[in-house]
């Protein structure tokens, strides 16, 4: 008897692999608390095969077979028929065992590979299956009856569990035409049943030779020595497998291409000892190999050394392991010669040794080549950014933009480092070499930086591992040693090679620097390194300290009393409660005023246990909890409820509770929760709340107005009833990846492999949409066809989510050599926060956004990324809101007043068939279809700010920037 442990996942054990037996076990996950339902609140998920491929006893899905019975006389159980959500349901109670028989019409299922069954209980510790054929004689006894159980142990409880078993996996039941009984074990728990079928379900073949070439080598044929490979002329190889290799090697082709098969490699020598190789102008060693088994590949190179015979002591070698290469496709090995560091010579190369485990290997393409190194960038070839803050905030020492201070000297007699002017760019530069430590003075004209708020300095090095910047202040006596000197310094450590590091640090950082009156020195140091040096100078920007305390209260209620059961709130009368900090909580519990109104303020809190065990609380006629929060660093904040049931005692068995999280909540402000009692699933019994925990991240946290309400429930819909609206651009004007408003450009993948998100091409209300499900992250890839957004101005897409609070767009050029990571990749992403949910959001963003998004000729990777969100996607495309040659002409609109308060007025010389109003982030904020000449426009609602107005007319589009006062 086989035993298979179930976990809370869905997992296939990889049925392709020769003797791995596999059962995969598919659960319809459902939130679990520390209590639990008796029944299901839902049916099990529906079967999909079709009926011709299944012999169905017990679905709804499917017309099923004549069963004899569902319980026989010798069962230990009960039987009743009942319906979950109108779907028929088999429930036993106390199932110790039952047999379902089917002795009357016996089931041949050789045609079948699948046993399938749904079963839920809330407290099942195991639950086995059996199979039972009586034999060719259709008698129970008869001598050929053959039977297999399967034991699943600690199977998930209070949700349903699919169960899906090979029937390979009943290797006892070794006839299967005659199959009279099935039994059922549940370790005497109630256990409902439902889609008791077999199946017949088609096994993919695992593929142990390769059906394509390996990839043909781009090396041109000038820079490669070839030992095998039909894209090069080879040299001459003595042998491919040497008389001491442990090996089977045959030629064989795979797609047309010449390629070595090797079995049962465990090592193979391959020999040029006749023609020894000079590789002194190689950089690397390349090979491709394919094998479906090899757990490890290892390449050896021999060289027999200047009298070029084995073992004259000279000889020299080394090896290379690659632990688990991936398996069935071929594996492109590239590997450098200096690799080989115990390889000492390489003009007397005469063996190659491959190790492959034992298993086998296609191998082709084997030659070294050489490929010239780019030298490393010692120098800047682009100056230092300009500072863009006027003069008039500024003390600069040195930069090419401002008017600069007198300093003494850039290289004091004591620093250790040589200095040199020098023009990067046409811009005036400091350039360092062997920076330990540099001083730079102003003792003649000591600095009063008071009025300061930053210090700032860009710096270029090729290979700085530190960089520190020491300020020294001389003190009232002007003078250096006098005894007030202050000073301190800041490290950075690791900062970028090869680019300009812009550092502004704000003075506050330089903590024991007392004084800020009389700066005589600024001191450099590094790592022994080249640094560039440029834009020097003191800032005074201003500064908004931290908010870590509420200035105001959080807002009052408006319910009626009537409709409230308030623990904590100055607007209600509240019931008593035990206590606000229980002896096992982890926090510290202070009561305070915020603008005069009564308030919980909790430091350092892990959790807090809120009671009222002497006056347990009967919620059953309300529907809501309510609570106001406040925090400063909170990263996550929870809400426990907990009912003792009946007993009204603590852990008598009846007890009940809930636990809602909520991750990222804003912060520095009040944040109102509302939260459905019915959101609390497990809270089963609500007659004896007897505890409130709250739960966070370590943090402060305020908290107000704690109450439970009675008020209708507005069901937020979880999926959109509308499409997204149509775009208005002319085709003319747009790009498109996916819309039925424009013709699609080719897109490789809206979902690629390495994505966190799950993806369904499903319609809205007739429109096609993509639907990602748990969308934490998705790539959309145009690698094939890459594209060219030179002439956009724009990005533009529609979302929808019932739950999102974050919404992200990346956008990625791959560069002029069109491959990822060639190292002139560029990027840039753009984040949302506050996206209506349950609506369309329709998203504009001008491109000019991307500000590191460097080119825009190579766009190869789309990339959206929320919160694990379910968000629907429609309308994604590219626009450009310049119109063609003499469009201009034809949409002549004049707007006023501009700016506007309360409304705009639009006038055209035809009729405006659209108006559209977006804000600066790109969200629709109005929209408006007047087909009239003259309109006003309400804008009295739109917050003050800047916005565009699209107004289209007759298939042409005119934009004007609107500023609401």
């Amino acid at each position: 008897m086989k035993h298979y442990n179930v976990f809370v996942v869905t997992f296939d054990l990889n049925k392709n692999q020769p003797f791995m037996k596999k059962i995969t076990i598919s659960l319809c996950l459902m939130l679990y608390s520390l209590g639990y339902s008796q029944q299901p609140a839902a049916p099990a998920d529906s079967p999909t095969l079709p009926q011709s491929d299944v012999i169905s006893m017990f679905s709804n899905a499917y017309s099923n077979v004549p069963v004899d019975t569902w319980q026989t006389s010798w069962s230990a159980a009960t039987v009743e028929d009942v319906q979950i959500a109108g779907n028929d349901v088999k429930k036993y109670t106390g199932l110790s065992f039952v047999g379902i028989e089917t002795v009357a019409n016996q089931l041949d299922i050789t045609s079948m590979t699948y046993f399938n069954i749904d079963v839920w209980s809330p407290d099942f510790p195991l639950f086995k299956v059996k199979l039972v054929d009586f034999g060719a004689d259709a008698a129970f006894g008869g001598g050929d009856d053959r039977e297999h159980e399967i034991t699943f142990n600690a199977p998930a409880q209070s949700q349903w569990v699919h169960l899906h078993i090979p029937l390979s996996e009943f290797e006892n039941l070794t006839t299967r035409q005659h199959i009279a009984q099935l039994i059922l074990v549940g370790g005497s728990a109630t256990v409902f049943v439902d889609n008791v079928y077999f199946s017949n379900e088609v096994t993919i073949p695992v593929v142990t030779d390769p059906v394509t070439a390996a990839p043909d080598p781009t090396t041109p044929a000038s820079d490669v020595m070839s030992l095998f490979s039909n894209v090069y002329t080879n040299v001459a190889v003595d042998t491919w497998r040497t008389s001491w290799s442990d090996a089977t090697l045959a030629d064989v082709q795979v797609a047309g291409n010449d390629v070595k098969k090797y079995t049962g490699l465990n090592f193979v020598g391959i020999e040029t000892v006749a023609q020894q190789l000079d590789i002194t102008g190689m950089t690397h060693f390349n090979v491709d190999v394919w094998s479906p088994n090899f757990t490890v590949f290892k390449v050896k190179l021999v060289d027999f050394g200047a009298d070029a015979a084995f073992g004259g002591g000279d000889d020299t070698e080394h090896e290379i392991t690659f632990n688990s290469p991936a398996l069935s496709q071929w594996v492109t090995l590239h590997i450098p010669l200096t690799d080989f560091t115990n390889l000492m010579g390489r003009q007397h190369i005469a063996q190659l040794i491959f190790v492959g485990g034992g298993g086998k290997v296609y191998v082709d393409n084997v030659y070294f080549s050489n490929e010239t190194t780019v030298p490393p960038v010692t120098d800047p070839l682009t100056a230092a950014p300009n500072p863009v803050l006027p003069q008039t905030d500024v003390m600069s020492l040195f930069s090419n933009v401002y008017t600069n201070v007198p300093v003494d000297t850039w290289h004091t007699s004591w620093s250790s480092a040589a200095l040199e002017d020098v023009q990067v760019a046409g811009n005036d530069t400091k350039k360092y070499t062997s920076l330990v430590f540099v001083g730079v003075e102003t003792v003649a004209q000591e600095l009063d930086i008071t009025g300061m708020s930053h210090f700032n300095v860009d710096v270029w090095s090729p290979d700085f591992t530190v960089f520190k910047v020491k300020l020294v202040d001389f003190g009232n006596d002007g003078a250096f040693g006098g005894g007030d000197d202050t000073e301190h310094e800041i490290t950075f450590d690791n900062p970028s090679q090869g680019q300009w590091v812009t550092l502004h640090i704000p003075l506050s950082d330089f903590a024991n620097l007392m004084g800020r009156q009389h700066i005589a020195q600024l001191i450099f140091a590094s790592s022994n390194a080249k640094v560039y040096v440029d834009n020097v100078y003191f800032s005074d920007e201003v500064v908004t300290p931290p908010v870590t305390d509420p200035l105001t209260a959080a807002p009052d209620p408006v319910l009626p009393q009537t409709d409230v059961m308030s623990l904590f709130s100055n607007v209600y009368t509240d019931v008593p409660v035990d206590t606000w900090q229980t002896s096992w909580s982890a926090a510290t519990l202070e009561d305070v005023q915020i603008a005069g109104n009564d308030t919980k303020k909790y430091t350092g809190l892990s959790f807090v246990g809120v009671e009222t065990v002497a006056n347990q609380l009967n919620i059953t006629d309300m529907t809501v909890f309510n609570v106001d929060v406040w925090s400063p660093d909170f990263t996550v904040f929870k809400v426990k409820l907990v009912d003792f049931g009946a007993d009204a005692a603590f852990g008598g068995g009846d007890d009940k509770e809930h636990e809602i999280t909520f991750n990222a909540p804003a912060q520095g402000q009040w944040v109102s929760l509302h939260i459905p009692l019915t959101e609390f699933e497990n809270l089963t019994t609500r007659e004896h709340i007897a505890q409130l925990i709250f739960a966070s991240s370590g943090a402060k946290v305020y908290v107000d107005n704690v109450y439970f309400s009675n008020e209708p429930i507005i069901v937020i819909p979880t999926d959109p009833m509308v499409a997204a609206p149509d775009p208005t651009l002319p085709e003319a004007q747009v790009m498109s990846m996916f819309s039925n408003a424009y013709t699609n450009v080719a897109v490789d993948t809206w979902r690629t492999s390495w994505s966190d998100a799950t993806l369904a091409d499903v319609q809205v209300d007739g429109n096609d949409t993509k639907k990602y499900t748990g969308l934490n992250f998705v790539g959309v890839e145009t690698v094939a066809q890459q594209l060219d957004i030179t002439g956009m101005t724009h990005f533009n897409v529609d979302v929808w989510s019932p739950n999102f609070s974050v919404f992200k767009v990346k956008l990625v050029d791959f560069g002029a050599d069109a491959a990822f990571g060639g190292g002139d990749d560029t990027e840039h992403e753009i984040t949302f926060n506050g996206l209506t949910l349950s609506d369309w959001n329709t998203i504009q963003i001008p491109l000019s956004d991307f500000t590191n998004l460097m080119g825009r000729q190579h766009i190869a990777q789309l990339i959206f990324a929320s919160n694990g969100a379910k968000v629907y996607v429609d309308n994604v495309y590219f626009s450009t809101d310049q119109l063609g040659v003499g469009e201009n002409e034809s949409v002549k609109m004049t707007m006023y007043p501009n700016p506007a308060t309360t409304s705009v007025q639009l006038s055209a010389q035809q009729n405006i068939d659209n108006v559209v109003i977006f804000n600066a982030i790109g969200q629709k904020v109005i929209s408006l279809t007047p087909a009239a000449m003259n309109i006003s426009v309400d804008v009295s609602r739109l917050h003050a700010g800047i916005y565009f107005v699209n107004a289209t007319s007759q298939g042409k589009t005119a934009s004007q920037k609107l500023i609401i006062k």
